[in-house]
């Protein structure tokens, strides 16, 4: 006779056969943006980030144009907060990493964007959630220009940051 196990491991999840199957909790990604006076760059931005983040926080530091304008109520994922300039970037920094309670967080300027490898990429990485990931290095693209460069990182989100301004 073949007997069924009791309890099985499913993707790295204990599982009771007699319980109800439940989804198996996925990773979050969120990514946090420190704009001023980008009205023209960034519903782009957001709708390129939305492809893949579950939680998008950005933080305006005085904008004079339509950069809030163009925000709010247009995207789902995307939490806005005003940031009084201090001539310090890293306190607007720390501001919107504080901000930001998804598993896993990147910043990003609205200027750039995300390729679609790169998407397709941490789509995949979400999938696995993100299993072993330490830090991902980001290849960017800078506005129109077609070619890719780095400088971003998805890390972990420890809850609490350590910047050397």
């Amino acid at each position: 006779k073949n007997k069924l196990n009791d309890h099985f491991i499913f993707d790295g999840v204990e599982v009771n056969r007699f319980s109800r199957f439940t989804e198996i909790p996925r990773s979050t990604l969120g990514c946090y943006l420190i704009v001023k006076n980008e009205e023209k760059n960034i519903e782009k931005c957001l709708n390129n980030l939305s492809r893949i983040c579950d939680e998008i926080v950005v933080v305006d530091t005085g904008s004079v144009d339509e950069t809030i304008i163009k925000i709010v109520g247009h995207f789902e994922k995307v939490r806005l907060y005003s940031f009084n300039w201090i001539n310090d970037f890293s306190a607007a920094r720390n501001y919107a990493m504080s901000l930001t309670k998804s598993d896993y967080i990147f910043t990003i300027d609205a200027d750039e964007e995300l390729t679609d490898e790169l998407i397709d990429t941490i789509n995949e990485l979400k999938y696995e959630n993100f299993k072993d990931l330490r830090s991902l290095g980001l290849y960017l693209r800078l506005g129109d220009d077609n070619y890719p460069y780095g400088g971003r990182q998805i890390v972990k989100n420890s809850g609490y940051f350590i910047v050397f301004t």
